[in-house]
């Protein structure tokens, strides 16, 4: 009976141990699982932050762009307005010089002072359309600064004109005359044309290349076999036999 009574109680404090174990697992589990779905809601705010940030930089990139897409757009549209005007005021100045020619050969009175009255309305014209051309130039010239400070803006540097148009120490180097005797005098290093036309395996790849059969199997194999030069025809300056081409 005290076997039975002693059995009993190890098997329920076998089982509270067991249920006092499943509930710590439980509860680590728990712990885990709210941990891991708290890293995890961190990582995607973060993730969400880091896309923002770069939704962000994309924008301001695209701005920037589309700011100086303009500007280069504007500056074309006035290169394209200052063209024609400078044309414009081209064939003004023709057209003066030939009405101003008309007065000069024409002895009617009457058209002479029509004339002169047309030639000064072109000459009004002309200094006109040299202003209009003046201020373009400018306005030109400030689209041009605008855009390359925003190019500054964006690398962090600064734009020195003066020192861009300033001849580099490559430029600035003259390089020495040398008269047509001393030209002459110079001794050549490798082959002339002479020298390689004197190698008959070259006037062979040569002929095969005019014939068209450089690509041929008859021409490779030819080209690839090597091509038996006889003695007489050896390029040597001790050989009397050989043959000059």
């Amino acid at each position: 009976m005290q076997l039975r009574n002693s059995m009993k109680d190890e098997a329920r404090m076998r089982e509270e141990r067991q249920c006092r174990a499943q509930k710590e697992l439980e509860r680590l589990r728990e712990a885990r699982e709210a941990k891991d779905a708290l890293r995890r809601a961190e990582e995607e705010a973060e993730k969400l932050e880091e896309e923002e940030k770069r939704q962000q930089v994309l924008r301001a990139r695209e701005a920037e762009f589309q700011e100086r897409l303009g500007r280069l757009r504007v500056y074309q549209e006035q290169q394209r307005e200052l063209q024609e005007k400078e044309r414009a005021v081209q064939r003004a100045i023709e057209e003066e010089a030939a009405l101003k020619k008309a007065i000069q050969q024409d002895h009617n009175a009457k058209r002479v002072e029509e004339r002169k009255k047309e030639y000064a309305e072109k000459c009004r014209l002309r200094k006109k359309k040299q202003e209009e051309i003046a201020e373009l130039n400018r306005a030109h010239q400030r689209t041009l600064e605008a855009f390359f400070k925003g190019v500054e803006r964006r690398l962090g540097v600064t734009c020195d004109a003066e020192r861009v148009l300033q001849p580099t120490t490559s430029s600035q180097q003259e390089a020495p005359f040398v008269s047509f005797s001393e030209a002459a005098q110079c001794k050549l290093h490798g082959y002339t044309v002479e020298d390689v036309m004197r190698d008959p395996r070259f006037r062979l790849q040569l002929a095969l290349l005019e014939a068209g059969l450089h690509q041929t199997p008859y021409g490779r194999e030819v080209i690839s076999a090597g091509y038996h030069v006889p003695a007489a025809q050896r390029a040597s300056e001790d050989n009397p036999l050989r043959l000059e081409y």
